[in-house]
């Protein structure tokens, strides 16, 4: 078993020029579809402008087409646009009965390990504040999944054993 390690010494004869080379750039955002994942972390943030709070989450396809890439999701829960916030704790909602829940956790951290199947769309690359922001993925919706984070995130019908 191979000790983990707790600082980057071990790494100080590495030639930072040439690994560097063989970084990716970008990943390109998945096709859209839906796909089954596993909430990794969810979080409650306020927002850059200090008026609102947004429910951050982070999730991981867990299915044979794409298995590993990573997925994040924003759910404003407090805004100062009521319509904001209506759409907002719809697609909360929609999340929590996804978990499993039959109403809303007030820990986000109930969501976490739980499997759903996420309704992923395209936003086009845009300029919003004069940055620039490159394609992404959006979470339009959430389902019940079916993965298990005990069966390495596939359905235990697709085991190879």
């Amino acid at each position: 078993m191979t000790t983990p390690i707790t600082d980057l010494s071990s790494l100080k004869d590495v030639n930072v020029n040439d690994a560097a080379d063989g970084a990716t750039g970008p990943f390109e955002p998945l096709p859209k579809g839906k796909y089954v994942c596993v909430i990794e972390s969810a979080e409650i943030k306020p927002t850059n402008a200090g008026d609102g709070a947004y429910v951050k989450l982070q999730l991981r396809v867990a299915q044979e087409s794409y298995n590993n890439r990573v997925l994040f999701d924003m759910i404003m829960v407090q805004h100062p646009t009521e319509k904001t916030v209506e759409i907002g704790i719809a697609k909360l909602s929609q999340l929590m009965l996804a978990c499993g829940f039959d109403s809303i956790q007030p820990n986000p951290n109930a969501m976490m390990g739980k499997s759903v199947t996420a309704d992923v769309g395209i936003q086009k690359a845009r300029e919003h504040n004069g940055k620039q922001y490159e394609a992404s993925n959006k979470i339009w919706a959430y389902e019940e999944g079916t993965a298990t984070a005990s069966t390495g995130g596939l359905p235990a019908e697709d085991l190879p054993f």
